[in-house]
């Protein structure tokens, strides 16, 4: 059996339309594919509404969804897994750079391009010591920033950085250590 699409004008087999049991031969009048265009225009057009809809529907029938979703896990636990492990070794570029950026956005409010452009405007170098950045790893490579304020000063290495959160940013103790330096470690060195 055979019917003529109300959307498009072509004449398709009745499998190619949804059931409706309210129309006389027991399906919808356009076609599947035109149907489904039309739904996908509508969406577009009514996004607000569509949006507001979906949100009404899930908060009505929230403990529904949650058990099915928890059903579902709960059944293809394995299946989940597998495909996480697959996805992870294909993606791991990608999850770690991801990683990286929500860690630099979460902790100072910055992305990794600018990042890139802060170490960029001061010529690759770390900011202390002068050592080159481009030579170190990325776990290597530090925001510096005000503790108090949040104000990011600029990048340093690991061991610059390390070293001015050891200090406590207190000059009396880099005194105190340079002292210390000129009188034990020199002094070793020039026996």
């Amino acid at each position: 059996m055979q019917k003529t699409c109300s959307q498009c004008g072509i004449t398709k087999d009745i499998n190619k339309f949804y059931r409706r049991i309210r129309s006389r031969d027991g399906h919808t009048s356009e076609c599947k594919a035109c149907n489904i265009k039309s739904g996908i225009k509508y969406q577009k057009n009514h996004r607000n509404n569509t949006n507001i809809r979906a949100k009404r529907c899930y908060q009505n029938h929230k403990k529904e969804y949650s058990a099915k979703s928890n059903q579902y896990n709960k059944n293809h636990r394995s299946l989940k897994t597998l495909y996480m492990q697959q996805y992870r070794a294909k993606n791991s570029e990608k999850i770690r750079l991801y990683s990286i950026n929500s860690n630099l956005m979460r902790s100072y409010g910055i992305t990794m391009q600018q990042k890139e452009k802060i170490i960029l405007n001061q010529n690759n170098k770390c900011l202390s010591c002068g050592t080159d950045l481009k030579q170190l790893a990325h776990k290597m490579i530090h925001i510096d920033h005000d503790h108090f304020t949040n104000k990011i000063r600029g990048v340093l290495c690991h061991n610059c950085n390390t070293t001015i959160g050891l200090l406590n940013e207190d000059l009396n103790m880099v005194d105190k250590i340079r002292i210390y330096i000129e009188k034990y470690c020199l002094k070793s060195r020039r026996n």
